[in-house]
């Protein structure tokens, strides 16, 4: 069976003529957890946008379940749901609930389909009970949880996060983490960038390092994070990895 996404030969040139991309070629796994690692700069909110068609490659392709994004763009970014760092950009509707429901209503579904589809999102996030709550007085981290929420109405079979847990307190970063795990013990295909490898490695498949719009490193986590440094990235403290991540998840 062929993996869920299939990155060949994919390369990007910015229009100011820098490399945003070259030849990148991966495999990812349905059920999977991937943590894309490196500097700033270096090439990883770029290969990102590809995934759904938000970027068009000078060459290469995606292919998801077999079929290039470009070929089925509507279903591509149906079936890749992506949390943008920038959260505020994702959020449209005056309500937690409203804003939920943008997505499926969009998509023109009946009422009791949207319904659903918004209650078992707030549901996945834990803000069930925020559901009439002013969108502009949420915290950071609840703003993150309702971006994803509503990513998770669409229905998504593979999930994108762009430094998710970028400026959160150490509670939003703890709300966050949780649902991104419980998420991936659900079943769902899980591709995250981040500089706070302590977060996540914990739990994460698979670690990829890039630099300069390629990957650099490829690896389990446990070993390939010993070349972080390398690649202009934090190297996690163990015993912080260890501490941190079992008080938030506990």
């Amino acid at each position: 069976m062929a993996p869920l996404i299939e990155i060949e030969n994919l390369s990007y040139r910015f229009a100011n003529g820098t490399v945003g991309l070259a030849g990148i070629n991966l495999a990812i796994e349905a059920g999977s957890f991937t943590v894309i690692a490196g500097a700033n700069g270096s090439g990883k909110t770029t290969l990102l946008r590809h995934l759904n068609g938000l970027i068009r490659p000078e060459s290469g392709e995606v292919r998801l379940a077999s079929v290039p994004v470009f070929d089925d763009l509507a279903g591509a970014r149906q079936r890749v749901g992506m949390v943008f760092q920038d959260t505020e950009s994702q959020i449209v509707g005056e309500t937690v609930a409203d804003d939920v429901a943008f997505g499926p209503e969009n998509l023109k579904l009946s009422r009791e389909e949207i319904a659903r589809r918004v209650d078992a999102a707030l549901g996945a996030v834990g803000l069930e009970k925020m559901r009439h709550h002013g969108t502009h007085a949420l915290s950071g981290g609840e703003k993150r949880r309702l971006a994803i929420a509503g990513v998770l109405a669409m229905e998504p079979q593979i999930l994108v996060f762009d430094e998710p847990f970028a400026n959160l307190d150490y509670a939003g970063v703890g709300q966050v983490l949780a649902r991104i795990v419980d998420l991936h013990h659900r079943g769902r295909t899980l591709v995250l960038t981040t500089h706070a490898l302590e977060k996540v490695l914990r739990f994460a498949d698979r670690l990829i390092f890039m630099a300069g719009g390629r990957v650099v490193r490829d690896g389990p986590p446990a070993e390939t994070v010993k070349e972080a440094e390398r690649f202009g990235v934090r190297l996690p403290c163990r015993v912080c990895m260890d501490r941190e991540t079992d008080s938030w998840l506990n």
